[in-house]
């Protein structure tokens, strides 16, 4: 799975030659590894993402959802990140 958007799907979704989606607000939902890929997505593209939604998030080292880095831009980007904490295989605790 890629996580990182920068070299593959960020750039994909983002660049159309469609003028009504090429500057289109996204909502962005994903889980387990998808949901740290989300994650990253506010921080690629903050003035294209309208909100995300990571359930439960994860991802194996190095590129775990606890790796995160935001700039400030993508700080007013609300994320709505679900923990999982009641399930006994994907809880709140890395393996």
């Amino acid at each position: 799975m890629d996580i990182i958007p920068e070299p593959g799907i960020g750039t994909a979704l983002l660049q159309s030659h469609h003028p009504e989606l090429a500057g289109s607000k996204l909502i962005v939902f994903s889980f387990s590894g998808g949901g740290s890929r989300v994650a990253r997505m506010v921080g690629y593209a903050p003035d294209r993402i309208l909100a995300a939604l990571e359930y439960a998030p994860g991802h194996w080292e190095p590129i775990g959802i606890d790796t995160v880095k935001l700039p400030e831009a993508a700080l007013s980007v609300p994320q709505f990140i679900i923990a999982n904490g009641a399930d006994n295989i994907c809880g709140t605790q890395r393996p």
